[in-house]
This record gives C-alpha cells, structure tokens and sequence, in this order.
C-alpha cells in the first residue's frame, strides 16, 4: 500500500469542558435529570445533583486522506465530521445523548406542515402557466384522493420554475458563500465570531482525497441532472458537495453534503434570514430525500437527534431509525422514543433473555453475579462486543439494559478492570477505575479543553510526544467503542499481528516514519496508543493508518 493510500490520523482526543458550552444545551437544562445518562446514576445523586459538574464530553480524531466507505462504516459507528476532525460524543458522561439518526424517503411521513412547505415552494417557483397546471393536478389528485407524492411535487416544481436552480459544485470557498454564511450565523444563531478561516476550516475542508473533493465533469454533469436520472443508472459521485440554492439569480441557501456509498449525509444549512417564510431548513431535507430517491442510494442521514433538544429533535418529523451504539444496529426511533426521553441512554436486548435472571444462577453471566463485590448488582452485564453480528429483533418485546451495563452497579467498569490487569500483564500501558462515579462536584473538577504545550510533557511521556496530557486517554468504558475485554481478546488471539507490516507510525518529535513489524515489540505507551485506535475505528482500518504520534 503507497503512503498516498493510507488514512492518515492523530492520536485519540478526549475533550472535556463545561457543560454551559455545549452547542445543544448550553448548560439550560430545567431539570438535573436530564443531564444524567440513565436513572441509577440520578438516583445515587439526586441528593447532590446541584452541586455537581456536568461536562461536554468529545472524542475524536483529526484525519485525512479517508476513503469515502470507510468514512460511511464510521458514520454507521456515530461518528459524524466537523471539517477534516471526526468525531462522536461519549453518550455516558457527556451531558447531552447525541443519536445517529437516518431515514428514507418511504419513511418520511407527509404531516400537514411539511405539505405545506412543499406546496408553498412549488407556488413560490413555477411559473404562472405551470401554476394553472398545478391547480388542475390538485383538484385532480383531491378527487381520485391520491397520496402526496412530495418527491414528485418537487420533481415537477423544479423542471418547470425559470426563476429557481440549485447546482451542486465541490465544497470550495467563494466569497459569496461566506458572505451568506456570516449573515445566517449572526442572525439565526448571534455568532458574530466568523472569519473566512473558520469558515473553510468548517464547510469547506473534509478528510478526503483531493481528488475525491474536486470530483470530475462527468460526476457533477449527472448529479446536476438527478431529475432526470433513470431507475436503473448508478450514481457515480462519491464525496463532498456545495448544493447552492438560487432564486432570481440570487445565493439563497447553501446544503453542505457527504455523497456515501449508502446515501446522502448532511452536515450543515445555510439559509439567506430574507427568506424566512420559504421554510429552507424543512425544505432541503425534503429535496434531500428526493435526490437519494433517484440516485438510487439508500439512507438520508440527518447528523444527530438530540431528544431534549429542540433544535435537533425536529428531525424526528423525518421518520426513520437511530442507532443503538452498543448493539450497533439501528432502531425504529418511534420504539425507543420513550427510552431517550430526558436525555437518557438505552440499550436494547430481548425481554424474553432476562425473565428468568432471578431464577436462574448458572446463567452466561455467573462470572458478574457471582462476585464477591457487594458493589456489583446479581444482574450486572459486561459490556457488548462491538462487531456486525446482528442480536437484536424487533418482532418481540425488548427491554433496556442501559443501567445493568453502565449503571452505578453495572458490570462494565468491573470488566475493564479485569481486562487492565491482564493489558498491563502484556505489557501495555492502562490503569484501572479506581472511582466508579461519573460525575465529580465541580470544586473538585479539572477541564482539559485544549491542549496545553507539549514541551511541559517531555520530560514523561518517552516516545510518545504528549502522551501525559489528560486529552490523549479515553476513559476505561464508553458506550459504542470496542470494549477493553474485546482489545484483550484480540492480543490473546494472534489477531493483533494483522497489524504487523501493514500500520506506520510517525513520531512528530523525531520526524521518522517506520512500519509497526511487531506489536508485541512496541513500547508500553505506543501499544495503548494504537489500542485506543482500534477502540475508535477498529482492526481493519487501524491496519490501513498511519497513526500521527
């Protein structure tokens, strides 16, 4: 594999900071409840719930030259990309449950609004002869009490409108884009901190090959025609895309997309504020879907549903599934509506598995129940594998976990702990949870927002430049990476030499790049590193990296 091929990535980040800058709750939350993951930890700290710190809990990667299908994996793993960083929340301590959410355009329901919407759209752009068509296609379709066909309505309002066009064109800066962009954020959101560096650093860099960013004529020429493209034709572009809306020859909007293998993934909106009644948020989700319904692609991914959030939970109107991390399959969100109310985590299994717990001690999971350590509940469960094996089956009654896992007396953190010791027996660098709580008062609390100079850490961190500083450890569990019993698991196997020959390593410190030949060789602190990779983004592609040490 040339170097030119590799996905290149730093070191594993960990950010923590208050929860008052968080982008979706902001620290407003009106109740304490909400900021806890599931009910045993409100339950332990319901006493002392004010006097607590809640923390924005981000991690992630900076990464580039990512091949789109392995960009579209870590999408369906929650992760989601600011620019060319690539991110997820730990949906554990972090103070809001961000879900991956995705649907289709069969399930996108048609409310009153969203007809509205499109039906105000297709009157704003046709002209006055099409107009009168459109009248006699109603009082047609009212008769024969046909469904309305929203991809259709869009369809035929487009074809037939001289004064509206959208164009999909590479991600790339323009003036005119930022100039739009500025305008939206201060007056839909009161950021009056923009630059053009920003700007490009958010909707205009992405983690992907150049060549995949500019894309060629013939990829644009046939993604500017998706109206007319037939049942059986095969979309060819792949990457990043600016869809800028004109009306009267005038930037009005601009959707910022991630063209995947299995659909279409928005990562941000920008409307003109002098088109509020165009209802453009609404409208491009639905041009969205109506795109993906032509180029015969799948999923439409709508970034994350944040339950307690009203500015992310709108995306509920949209139908479709959310993904459950630790099973790694996705779940009607209409079933687990319940489940996430008040910003809770779930996890689904089979109710039908857990009837009989009471009654039956020789269960898979005596190890957990019969523990000495009273701290540890009879029905405590490990951990779930991270792995495409498909457990779960919405045909029977399920039930949610959450709190045998990763509650206060879940099994999560006691099998970390017997992983760890058995890592550090292998000669790699982890140290086990002596404090099961998730939340600390905030006399007590320390934040790690960003890194502080290297040049303090020298003198400890060996050959891993930074490796002290706090932002470089991922916490012992977090819901959706691979657990540490399965990292355990792959060294005991032999699975682990798949790595050898095949990752690099680059010291920023010395400037030299060399292959990993052997594992096992590594030192303690470069062996937890490339672990903490595998946990991220798993085996396969950790051998595709080159990790930025």
């Amino acid at each position: 594999m040339e170097l030119s091929d590799r996905l290149i990535i730093s070191k594993p980040l960990y950010f923590t900071e208050p929860n008052e800058k968080c982008g979706y709750c902001g620290g407003k939350k009106s109740e304490k409840y909400d900021y806890f993951a599931s009910d045993s930890w409100w339950n332990l700290h319901e006493a002392d719930a004010e006097s607590l710190q809640f923390n924005n809990c981000t991690m992630g990667l900076q990464v580039e030259l990512m091949p789109m299908d392995v960009y579209d994996e870590l999408c369906n793993l929650g992760f989601r990309r600011s620019g060319n960083f690539l991110y997820k929340a730990d949906l554990l301590r972090n103070c809001c449950r961000l879900y991956t959410i995705r649907t289709t355009p069969e399930k996108c329901e048609m409310t009153k609004e969203l007809k509205t919407c499109v039906s105000r759209f297709r009157k704003r752009v046709e002209s006055s002869q099409m107009n009168g068509s459109t009248a006699q296609r109603k009082q047609k379709s009212k008769s024969q009490q046909t469904k309305f066909d929203y991809i259709q309505e869009i369809i035929q309002a487009e074809l037939g409108s001289s004064n509206f066009r959208t164009r999909f064109e590479p991600a790339m800066f323009t003036m005119e884009k930022y100039q739009l962009f500025v305008r939206y954020q201060e007056t839909v959101h009161n950021d009056f901190k923009n630059s053009i560096k920003a700007f490009k650093r958010f909707l205009c860099e992405s983690p992907f090959p150049e060549d995949v960013v500019m894309g060629t004529q013939e990829e644009w020429d046939q993604l500017n025609n998706w109206h007319n493209m037939k049942s059986d034709e095969t979309l060819k572009r792949v990457g990043p895309a600016h869809e800028c809306y004109y009306y009267e020859d005038k930037l009005i909007a601009i959707a910022v997309l991630d063209f995947l293998p299995s659909g279409i993934s928005s990562v941000y909106f920008i409307w003109d504020p002098d088109y509020p009644r165009w209802s453009l948020g609404k409208l491009s989700a639905l041009r969205e879907l109506s795109v993906l319904s032509k180029i015969n692609r799948q999923y439409y991914y709508l970034g994350y549903y944040v339950d307690d959030c009203p500015k992310m939970k709108y995306k509920r109107k949209y139908g479709g599934d959310i993904l459950d991390v630790c099973n790694n399959e996705y779940v009607p969100l209409n079933l687990v509506a319940p489940l996430v109310e008040h910003g809770k985590l779930f996890v689904l299994d089979h109710e039908s598995q857990h009837q009989d717990d009471d009654e039956d001690e020789d269960d898979e999971d005596e190890g957990i129940e019969e523990a000495d350590d009273s701290s540890i509940a009879k029905d405590a469960l490990f951990e779930l594998p991270m792995d495409s094996v498909p457990r779960l089956k919405m045909t029977g009654p399920t039930v949610n976990i959450v709190d045998r896992i990763y509650g206060e007396n879940g099994g999560a953190v006691m099998s970390a702990n017997e992983a760890v010791e058995k890592l550090v027996d292998l000669g790699i660098e982890y140290t086990p949870t002596i404090i099961n709580d998730l939340y600390r008062p905030k006399s007590l609390h320390t934040f790690s927002a960003s890194s502080e100079p290297e040049l303090r850490y020298e003198a400890d961190d060996g050959d891993v430049p930074g490796y002290t500083n706090e932002i470089y450890h991922l916490p012992n569990v977090v819901p959706g990476l691979l657990p540490l019993w399965q990292i355990l698991q792959i060294i005991e196997s032999g699975d682990i030499t798949r790595l050898n020959n095949k990752l690099m390593l680059y010291n920023v410190r010395s400037g030299q790049i060399r292959f990993v030949t052997d594992f096992q060789a590594e030192s303690k602190r470069t062996k937890r590193v490339i672990c903490n990779v595998i946990r991220m983004i798993g085996l396969k592609s950790t051998a595709k990296s080159l990790i930025i040490i």
